[in-house]
């Protein structure tokens, strides 16, 4: 079995690389919040919550009934 076993060397090479390029890790990051939120409003995992469901029906008696 392949194990990767990170040490603080390691961890502070790939903090100076992240950090020398601001942008580029900005951008990849935002390209992968992208591809989350896509992916989570097509196939949402969490999609049988109680707090959903209430908070959709009161928005709903809002809707018709703003008193």
């Amino acid at each position: 079995m392949f194990v990767i076993t990170l040490t603080r060397d390691h961890i502070n090479v790939l903090q100076q690389f992240l950090l020398s390029n601001k942008l580029e890790t900005a951008m990849w990051l935002s390209r992968l919040f992208t591809v989350y939120c896509s992916i989570m409003f097509i196939l949402p995992l969490c999609n049988n919550l109680p707090f959903q469901n209430t908070s959709v029906l009161k928005l709903c008696m809002h809707i018709h009934d703003p008193n």
